[in-house]
């Protein structure tokens, strides 16, 4: 048999220097009340103590309660020493478990229904106080039920009855948190109860989801989801793995959706199984401004799943994710509404096929302003057939959205050379972006920047390679847009590589898309000419026309600038097809011969820029 420490038999109570409270007081209340309530001198509690109890001359005395106290200890001259919540140990310790519940009665009224605490009726598990006067069992009330209590006679409005119930751990394993008190440890704090201190942040533990990586967590979340929502409250979500089978949906509202997981790395999404061409969060807005976020959390989902798309709604910010397998990690919608500075920050993509899809679903002019990616990393998944960012749906009929003032600042490492960086399906005039685009090239040839129509990029470009070709990406210092939403740009020097398109001795140079605006615009550009093979260069200043989407375009040379050995080589003819550079070198070996163009500066020929 094993023995246990016996605690002492009185209380002792001390000054802050540590002398007894000889002659102190102690008075106990309801707690949050200044209602008395009674203690005792004995453990059956039938010997009432005074209250105030007068300690003795070595600060002491005996008190046995039953449930919660507010205590407050004077010393002898009516100095307030504390003045705390306190809790009635039963005797038996840990083999039971003490609850209480405060009600108030009305006139007359003799039945009582519990709705925090169970006791069992006829074992003495249950004692009653009124106004802190014990009641009798069978004399002044009844043990009707396990949560019922019957006076014998009506009371009076406004008395306060105490039920304080006992029960054994195996029968009651926790005390109701409502009667558990709580007191800040901070100047000024202001004492509360647990459940009250606990409902300060919503988990998603609270609705059942487990996170232990088996069981489906899918309902637990989504009723959390819709408390969160309703309530206008963040919803946290532990370290875990969470299993979730369909989509999660914030229904159409107001209220944003507010999201913390503990950390990316340890609070992870798990949904392989959701159904084909879904997504895992959809949220859905007003188009309301909702100042929300979505941080921290783990997206593993499968080829064909997104892991959000935000729908209309204004404010969503995304920051702090991990986006692993999925066909896209962030849909942006609008169909109804705008959907407006959603921003995607300081997250990783390293298993989507698309990080980032502009897709506007209606006919209806919409628009996408200050929405895109900052900070933010890109893997692509070697053999995608979709760029990692894409503006627009594949065909022309819901495309008419713009995109401007919007941040686009990522890093992509690059696999593939099959498609652009950014795809722009837009039949609108109107992307713009700002930012810094780092490229990685692990490609071995060409990567294009953009595709498709114009995209408009106030920002800065770095690439560990001399094979990243802007494409449909137009650098400018800066761009405006007239009344008719026509862009004007101020653009920017930028390097213009070649690809090869014909190989041996009559090569075919492409320097790609040079930049118009829907309008007839001029650039000055250089090209340069070297070989591997010996000392050769040959470099031109050129002037080109670019008209009304390539109808017009034309290219002449200014001057020949470098004749290093030229005389070994033919002269280049250089060529306009559409919008698109093109030089011929006849008699040229592709394989010692490589070529860079540079845009120097451009005109609008209405108002000059320089």
């Amino acid at each position: 048999m094993s023995g246990s420490l016996i605690p002492n038999g009185k209380q002792q109570y001390f000054d802050a220097n540590g002398t007894p409270l000889a002659g102190g007081k102690v008075y106990y209340y309801i707690p949050y009340t200044t209602t008395a309530k009674n203690t005792w001198q004995d453990i059956n509690l039938s010997i009432l103590n005074t209250n105030p109890i007068i300690l003795d001359a070595a600060g002491e005395c005996i008190a046995w309660g039953a449930g919660a106290y507010r205590q407050q200890v004077y010393d002898v001259n009516n100095n307030l020493i504390w003045d705390q919540y306190t809790y009635g140990i039963n005797p038996a310790g840990s083999n039971f478990v003490s609850q209480e519940e405060v009600q108030t009665a009305t006139q007359g009224q003799t039945i009582f229904t519990l709705t925090t605490i169970t006791y069992t009726p006829g074992i003495n598990s249950l004692v009653v106080f009124v106004n802190g006067s014990k009641q009798l069992v069978n004399i002044n009330y009844t043990e009707t039920s396990s949560s019922v209590v019957t006076f014998a006679s009506g009371l009076n409005v406004g008395d306060v009855v105490d039920f304080y119930a006992s029960l054994p751990a195996s029968a009651q394993n926790l005390s109701n948190a409502v009667t558990v008190a709580y007191n800040p440890p901070f100047t000024n704090g202001v004492a509360t109860n647990v459940q009250a201190k606990l409902s300060q942040y919503v988990s998603v533990k609270d609705f059942g989801a487990k996170g232990d990586g088996t069981t489906d967590d899918t309902t637990a979340f989504q009723n959390a989801v819709n408390y969160a929502t309703t309530n206008n409250r963040t919803l946290f979500v532990p370290t875990g793995t969470y299993v979730l089978s369909s989509q999660i949906t914030k229904a159409s509202s107001a209220n944003g959706l507010n999201i913390i997981g503990e950390n990316a790395i340890g609070t992870i999404l798990n949904y392989a199984s959701l159904p084909a061409n879904t997504s895992l969060f959809l949220i859905i807005g007003v188009e309301s401004n909702t100042n929300s976020v979505i941080s921290d959390l783990t997206f593993n989902g499968n080829t064909t799943s997104t892991a959000i798309e935000v729908q209309q709604q204004n404010f969503q910010l995304i920051q702090r994710c991990l986006f692993n397998t999925n066909k896209i990690g962030i849909t942006l919608t609008t169909s109804t509404g705008y959907t407006e500075y959603c921003v995607a920050t300081d997250c990783i993509f390293q298993g989507c096929y698309q990080a980032l899809f502009y897709n506007n679903t209606t006919t209806s002019f919409n628009s996408f302003h200050g929405s895109g990616l900052k900070h933010c990393q890109i893997a692509e998944v070697s053999g995608s057939t979709l760029s990692p960012i894409q503006i627009g749906g594949s065909t022309t009929a819901n495309n008419n959205f713009v995109v401007y003032n919007a941040v686009l600042d990522f890093q992509c490492w690059k696999t593939n050379t099959s498609t652009p960086i950014i795809q722009n399906n837009s039949t609108s005039n109107i992307i713009n972006f700002y930012g810094t685009i780092t490229v990685e090239n692990f490609s071995g040839s060409n990567v294009t920047l953009g595709g498709g129509s114009k995209i408009w990029y106030a920002g800065q470009f770095t690439s560990n390679s001399n094979y990243s070709y802007p494409g449909t990406l137009i650098f400018v210092y800066d761009i405006y847009s007239n009344s008719s939403g026509a862009p004007f740009a101020t653009l920017k020097p930028f390097k213009i590589p070649s690809k090869v398109l014909a190989a041996g001795y009559n090569n075919i140079y492409d320097f790609g898309y040079i930049p118009g605006a829907g309008s007839a615009q001029s650039f000055l550009i250089t090209i340069n000419f070297t070989s591997s093979a010996d000392p050769w260069e040959l470099a031109y200043l050129l002037i080109v026309y670019t008209g009304n989407g390539g109808s017009n375009s034309s290219v002449t040379t200014l001057a020949q600038i470098a004749n290093y050995y030229g005389g070994n080589h033919s002269a280049p003819v250089f060529s306009m097809v559409g919008d698109v550079l093109i030089a011929l070198g006849t008699g040229w070996p592709a394989s010692t011969i490589s070529c860079v163009g540079v845009v120097q500066s451009h005109a609008n020929l209405g108002d000059l820029l320089l």
